[in-house]
């Protein structure tokens, strides 16, 4: 459907303000969110914040892993795979000259 959708609007599709909120599932970042973007034609994906101890609700609120996370190593794995691309890399390979 995002594809289909960002063709009819002559868009480029994205995930914006997307995870999982604490992360609680080890392998969410390559078996869950990989399989997704390489199905789809995405561009840019965002994760949403991290934005630490909620004083409302006394809970950890982040969807970014933190060094021994649960997924962090999962996310390194993310990171490392042949057909994404973080910011560091599309600067260095000069993308938009």
């Amino acid at each position: 459907m995002l594809n289909e959708i960002a063709a009819a609007k002559n868009k480029i599709p994205a995930f914006a303000e997307t995870g999982y909120e604490t992360i609680p599932q080890a392998d969410w970042w390559t078996s869950v969110l990989l399989p997704s973007l390489k199905k789809n034609k995405v561009s840019y994906v965002l994760v949403w914040r991290n934005a630490g101890l909620m004083k409302e609700t006394g809970k950890m609120h982040y969807y970014a892993p933190y060094k021994n996370q649960l997924s962090a190593a999962d996310f390194n794995k993310f990171y490392n795979d042949k057909k994404i691309i973080f910011g560091k890399k599309i600067k260095a390979e000069n993308l938009y000259k």
